[in-house]
């Protein structure tokens, strides 16, 4: 009928995944602060200040960082984007132990 309009199923399907996407990235964002807020305190409080450990986690911090707010920008998160956050989440995690060790 002419008037009504009906968004096909793969519309709907691309706005659903949008919106996971776009939580997934708030969740992101979240861990983001949490990883900046031990650079801050942890690392900087300890005999790391000046460690190649901080050096690395401070541009990994920046990398992650920038491909968040490119996401948001884009309002979407490609394949490409999505394994390079997760990758990046596998490295700050791993710095994040070691600079705990390290402190100890």
């Amino acid at each position: 009928m002419p008037g009504n309009t009906v968004s096909s199923p793969s519309d709907s399907d691309h706005e659903d995944n949008n919106s996971r996407d776009l939580s997934g990235l708030s969740r992101r964002q979240k861990r983001l602060k949490d990883w900046s807020h031990f650079l801050e305190t942890e690392v900087s409080n300890s005999n790391l200040n000046n460690s190649e450990i901080r050096v690395q986690l401070t541009d990994t911090l920046k990398l992650y960082r920038n491909l968040i707010a490119k996401c948001w920008e884009s309002e979407s998160i490609s394949r490409d984007d999505s394994a390079s956050l997760t990758d990046l989440e596998r490295q700050l995690e791993q710095l994040t132990e070691d600079a705990r060790l390290l402190a100890r």
